[in-house]
């Protein structure tokens, strides 16, 4: 019953959110809605066609999170509903939300259902859409143009594809965007919606992908310092509660000391010679086709800047591949664009607006060059940098003058069109 509930249920939720923060954007609650059932459209061939798309044979993980839901709701009939961690579940490496989630759809459905646990996602691919738009229009971006990038990031293949089943991907990105926006946006005004928004964000990335915390938690900080905020007051106060807080974390308990161990290990095992070899070439059981082995001696730090290329750029339009790897070339040729007009959009920017360049860059930078140190398998690096993608389109917005802070839908009736409603776009209050 609730495989179709569920899906039926978000859907009407996205209606609501979308009337609610963008109340004369039609277009953009069209935009929004078709995304999503988009994504549930595609979530019944994704298990068939994976196969056929792939070297391997298989493309994606979704089949592992099931596996852990149906075990994690199964121990929940016995136990009572609780959040299952690495600790009860050392085979969820450290991906603990995610099966979590699919967990509780399978518990209430009765059984599993990939399609309901599938709407999560896609609700959360299209929350991710709409978020990107209000951004962009509150930091100035036209909304013609935020309208235009947010669309062709909904609907990229890669996007689509890594968020019509059961995986991780589409709540990484989503986390991480918000977090990224409510940083930014904390930065311009302190608001204690937007700091609870920033810290949710950064729990449910810690356990979805960890080390994304780390490089989101840089913006973030800096937005809850208020950069640009006008109340020096307020700012002197958030910093002294943070640094009393963390004083007191410290001083009272292990979690700091565990914390750096655990990123300096999980950094060590994530970054060593046999896991990126083993992401290189795959196993007895599994043989990757789009591994990369650079001539690094083994270190994570030598051959830097090919690294650096790969994790930005590939697949490089000359490279051979599966029916997948060459489909990727598409999403690729966008971003070369979008990472021109990133590039134009700082320049421009630098003149007026040096905080908010310096905001992007935080995130931006040590997140490539992260990425860049455990580079290995170009399918691979494709999927992690999404985000960066995602945070870089954003910023591709600003690269175009905003042509007016009031926009309508349609042209008026002398153009021989229909009228259309004036709408303000531009207020931050209302993002």
């Amino acid at each position: 019953m609730l495989g179709v509930l569920l899906p039926v249920t978000l859907f009407i939720v996205l209606v609501v959110l979308c009337m609610f923060t963008a109340p004369a954007a039609r277009r953009v609650h069209y935009l929004i809605l078709t995304s999503y059932l988009l994504r549930l459209a595609v979530q019944p061939f994704i298990r068939d066609v994976t196969p056929l798309m792939f070297t391997h044979g298989q493309g994606s993980d979704y089949s592992g999170y099931e596996q852990h839901a149906i075990f994690i709701a199964r121990l929940w009939e016995y136990e009572g509903v609780h959040f299952i961690d690495t600790d009860a579940m050392p085979e969820l490496a450290n991906t603990s939300l995610p099966p979590n989630l699919f967990a509780l759809v399978i518990f209430l459905n009765g059984g599993p259902s990939p399609f309901a646990c599938t709407s999560v996602i896609a609700f959360v691919a299209a929350l991710t859409g709409l978020n990107m738009y209000l951004f962009a229009i509150h930091l100035g971006s036209d909304s013609g143009k935020a309208f235009s990038v947010c669309a062709v990031f909904l609907f990229s293949p890669a996007f689509v594809y890594h968020t019509s089943e059961m995986l991780k991907d589409g709540l990484v990105i989503f986390l991480v965007t918000l977090a990224f926006s409510s940083s930014v946006r904390l930065s311009r005004r302190i608001s204690l919606t937007q700091a609870v928004i920033g810290a949710l964000s950064l729990w449910g990335l810690w356990y979805v992908r960890f080390y994304l915390v780390f490089v989101v938690s840089a913006p973030l900080l800096v937005g809850a310092l208020g950069l640009r905020t006008k109340n020096a007051a307020l700012s002197f106060l958030v910093l002294l509660s943070f640094i009393i807080g963390v004083g007191l974390v410290a001083a009272f308990t292990d979690a700091l000391k565990n914390i750096v161990s655990f990123v300096n290990l999980s950094f060590e095992e994530g970054n060593s010679e046999a896991a990126r070899t083993y992401y290189a070439v795959g196993d007895t059981n599994v043989t990757y086709g789009s591994g990369v082995i650079f001539d690094d001696a083994g270190s994570p730090w030598r051959a830097f800047g090919p690294k650096v290329l790969y994790t930005l750029l590939s697949p490089f339009p000359w490279q051979e591949g599966s029916i997948g790897f060459h489909l990727s070339k598409i999403d690729v040729v966008v971003w070369y664009y979008f990472l021109w007009r990133v590039i134009s959009a700082a320049r421009r920017l630098w003149r007026d607006d040096r905080a908010l360049v310096l905001m992007f860059l935080v995130f931006l930078v040590p997140t490539t060059l992260m990425y860049a140190t455990s580079m290995s398998n170009i399918g691979l690096i494709f999927r992690q940098r999404l985000p960066i993608v995602a945070i870089g389109m954003v910023l591709a917005t600003l690269s175009w003058p905003a042509v007016s802070m009031i926009s309508v839908d349609e042209r008026s009736p002398k153009d021989g069109r229909r009228p259309g409603r004036p709408r303000m776009l531009s207020n931050p209050d209302a993002t």
